[in-house]
């Protein structure tokens, strides 16, 4: 599944709209997208709750949040104009014992690295997550919440800069 401009949407927040890709929306079964729904209707709502940093009980308990951080380092290093946004898949495997919803593969990398004059990619001074934010929040396909939250979460800052110290190591 990926952020795009139809087949479902988040129930809370922005109304983030999700494209299906496997199953394909033709194939996908009622059964299918109200248990996708359901997994990003908890995981938002944990989000949103006051105590959406609490490792047991918030958003840690229902996304894989190394993949998040990764993503988020990708993303703002590459300036991706349709980050968060629109190039944004996510995956999760009911039957897998993890299972928490995971922010990968990244892709779409035809605007990236300041080759877009739009969307912020072609800005140096500003993190690219919040490029979203600050332009129109009923833009067509605004930036998740998901994101803004998840920076004021000290913890989930931690995990982004030890990653990027330890990425600059080698």
């Amino acid at each position: 599944m990926r952020l795009g401009i139809y087949n479902s949407s988040t129930t809370m927040g922005d109304k983030i709209k999700f494209q299906y890709v496997y199953p394909r929306p033709k194939n996908i079964t009622e059964v299918q997208k109200r248990y996708i729904r359901e997994e990003f209707h908890k995981f938002e709502e944990a989000l949103m709750s006051n105590s959406y940093a609490n490792p047991e009980t918030g958003y840690n308990k229902y996304i894989d949040t190394r993949s998040f951080v990764d993503n988020f380092i990708i993303n703002e290093l590459s300036k991706d104009p349709d980050a968060y946004r629109l190039s944004a898949y996510f995956y999760k495997d009911r039957n897998d014992w993890y299972n928490k919803i995971i922010n990968g593969p990244v892709w779409d990398y035809d605007l990236v690295w300041f080759n877009a004059d739009f969307g912020g990619g072609e800005r140096h001074d500003d993190w690219q997550y919040s490029y979203g934010f600050q332009v129109d929040s009923t833009a067509k396909w605004p930036t998740s919440f998901w994101w803004r939250r998840l920076i004021e979460d000290p913890v989930f800052v931690e995990e982004i800069n030890c990653s990027c110290h330890h990425l600059r190591k080698n």
